[in-house]
């Protein structure tokens, strides 16, 4: 007796564990790539905007230690330079701002990829769906066509109605006599 699954891969094709273990696996991809990845790459962002805001902290801690310290005219000049600190700051304030409403926006690469998925996946089973019926449609017209008593029984029969009668002379039905 040969199995048809004796090959050299044929005990495993069949195994529930490999099947098991195949599909854990290709979740956990799914997995990664829609929902971590994007993650990450979010957070990283996010951790950039954190770092440009500790930075312009202690700027900011580090000008106000020299204010103490200062004379008269250093004062002045130091007010020149916080004003164009200050116009600087503002950009950048602006600039993470346009950065953190950029990472609040949905991610439409992301949702295109999935409409796709599911466009993709409903177009391939209508197809299947429409294979699969061509293939009977075939299969029972190549039927009839061997066997002609099936053609009989597949044709619509007609049954006469009361008024046509049976061709007998009677409306009825009735045999004449």
């Amino acid at each position: 007796m040969s199995d048809s699954r004796s090959g050299r891969f044929g005990s495993y094709v069949g195994n529930p564990f490999v099947a098991g273990a195949a599909g854990l696996s290709m979740g956990i991809l799914f997995a990664w790539f829609s929902m971590v990845w994007p993650l990450t790459k979010q957070l990283e962002a996010r951790e950039n905007s954190l770092e440009q805001w500790s930075r312009i902290n202690r700027e900011e801690q580090e000008a106000i230690s020299k204010i103490k310290t200062l004379s008269t005219t250093e004062l002045r000049r130091w007010v020149a330079t916080i004003d164009e600190q200050n116009v600087r700051y503002a950009q950048l304030q602006q600039e993470i701002h346009r950065q953190e409403l950029a990472l609040a926006e949905p991610a439409f690469g992301y949702l295109t990829v999935a409409v796709v998925a599911v466009l993709g996946t409903a177009g391939f089973l209508a197809w299947i769906s429409r294979d699969v019926n061509a293939d009977a449609a075939r299969t029972l017209e190549n039927a009839s066509s061997v066997l002609p008593s099936m053609r009989k029984a597949l044709q619509p029969q007609t049954q006469p109605t009361l008024l046509e009668g049976t061709g007998d002379g009677d409306i009825r039905g009735n045999m004449p006599g």
